[in-house]
C-alpha cells in the first residue's frame, strides 16, 4: 500500500508541507486514511489523522490503543458508520 502526504523531494528540489503528517522509520502509529485509486490511500485530516502509539498507548496520554480504539467504534456506531468503513483492526 502506498500512503500519499502532501510535499516531496525530486533530486535537490524539496517541498514541505505544514498540514501534512510526518513519518519516522520505525515509528509505531494509528493513521486515519481514505483510500483511492491503484492502492493508494491519504492520511484524513492532515497531520491530525496520525496519532503516534507509545508502549500501546496513545503517545501523550495515558490512553490504551485498544480503549482508544473502542472509543473510535462507539462514535461511529452512535454515528451510524459501518465498521466495515474501518479496516486494519
Amino acid at each position: 500500500m502506498t500512503i500519499r502526504v502532501p510535499g516531496g523531494q525530486v533530486g535537490d528540489i524539496v517541498q514541505s508541507s505544514s498540514v501534512g503528517p510526518q513519518f519516522e522509520v520505525g515509528e509505531e502509529v494509528l493513521v486515519f486514511l481514505e483510500f483511492g485509486e491503484e492502492d493508494t490511500a491519504r492520511v484524513v485530516g492532515g497531520f491530525q489523522g496520525k496519532l503516534t502509539l507509545s508502549e500501546h498507548k496513545v503517545a501523550g496520554s495515558d490512553v490504551s490503543l485498544d480503549s482508544f480504539l473502542s472509543q473510535v467504534r462507539q462514535t461511529m456506531r452512535d454515528a451510524r458508520i459501518s465498521e466495515g468503513a474501518c479496516e486494519g483492526d
